[in-house]
């Protein structure tokens, strides 16, 4: 399955690389706990919405708005959960203490997505959480200082 995706994204790379929006996309499509969050993009912007192609069909503004759509999509209904993920992430795992270490094992967070969320799109889930660094606000980490 992971291969499938690869495959049905990499023309895209140039056109937008290290974007979280094929990471929603993935988490949107794959589990079903997304479904209502689905359902109210593709009622706002059409049936294709979630497909690479709809993505470059749009100008820049339009995909930026869209972009943020999805990844807002994703973000809202994790959010529904953060007791949980607060309890797992923050409390259990000490994620504020352990996230710049060079051992952080992201299989843990993967684990715990997956006791919320599912297996299906649980890579794909933890990585745009990451990227967005959501963990960091859920937990309240403070930034660390620079160099």
């Amino acid at each position: 399955m992971a291969g499938q995706h690869q495959a049905q994204y990499e023309p895209l790379d140039a056109f937008c690389p290290l974007e979280t929006w094929r990471l929603a996309q993935i988490v949107l499509t794959e589990n079903g706990m997304f479904a209502e969050t689905r359902k109210a993009l593709v009622e706002q912007y059409g049936d294709d919405v979630l497909t690479p192609a709809f993505i470059l069909q749009h100008g820049p503004d339009r995909v930026r708005r869209i972009i943020s759509a999805l990844n807002l999509g994703v973000e809202r209904r994790v959010k529904e959960f953060n007791n949980r993920l607060h309890t797992l992430i923050c409390t259990r795992f000490r994620w504020c203490e352990r996230r710049d270490h060079p051992m952080v094992e992201n299989a843990e967070i993967a684990a715990a997505l997956v006791d919320i969320f599912g297996a299906n799109g649980a890579a794909a889930l933890t990585v745009f959480l990451l990227k967005r660094k959501f963990l960091d606000r859920l937990c309240g980490c403070r930034t660390p200082a620079g160099p």
